[in-house]
């Protein structure tokens, strides 16, 4: 169950998991089971989740180096957290991948020249639903411009129907995620042929 706090932040509610504490046979608690989290399938950069040890009334020792019951990640690049958490003695550790889902990855060339590779200039994405891409020479001129779903769109290195001349090129994206959230990236390209 996901319950959405704001656009940019949710909490999973089912990765939280209690373990019962069960009474040993010399009335010590301990914990029945290492397994603190569920599989997660992963975030969109910028998403932010609170993973949650359970265990209240427990000490804990994150890879963060947070020593909370919880703690709230941002999603940036694919990472494993863990946790241990100490009840009256008895430990226990798990952790959890958080794999990066939804993204926007830029080429820095490409040569549109028909051969069949890198012949256009577009994003590679994860789970987006639509963009703009924008692309301008050096004197800021306005080659190439897409709107629309995140599956098409990419400049073939013309301009007016003519071939573009060899050299870099600023470009300007604006995605949105399938889950709302939006990203935005600039950055240059080198045309080659």
């Amino acid at each position: 169950m996901v319950r959405f706090l704001h656009p940019s932040e949710y909490k999973i509610m089912d990765l939280i998991i209690y373990k019962n504490l069960k009474k040993t046979t010399n009335s010590r608690s301990h914990i029945d089971d290492t397994s603190f989290f569920t599989n997660f399938a992963g975030l969109c950069v910028t998403e932010k989740i609170t993973l949650n040890a359970g265990y209240t009334g427990s000490t804990f020792l994150w890879s963060t180096g947070a020593t909370t019951q919880t703690i709230t990640v941002t999603a940036s690049d694919p990472q494993w957290y863990w946790v241990t958490v100490n009840n009256q003695g008895c430990t226990g550790t798990d952790s959890l991948f958080i794999d990066i889902r939804c993204d926007v990855n830029m080429p820095n060339a490409f040569s549109p020249n028909g051969d069949g590779s890198n012949d256009m200039f577009k994003p590679i994405t994860k789970k987006v639903d639509t963009y703009q891409l924008h692309v301008y020479n050096r004197w800021g001129n306005e080659v190439y411009y897409y709107s629309g779903p995140g599956s098409g769109g990419g400049w073939d290195g013309t301009y007016k129907g003519v071939d573009a001349e060899v050299g870099v090129y600023d470009y300007y994206i604006k995605a949105s995620f399938i889950n709302g959230i939006s990203y935005e990236q600039q950055g240059n390209v080198t045309l080659l042929r």
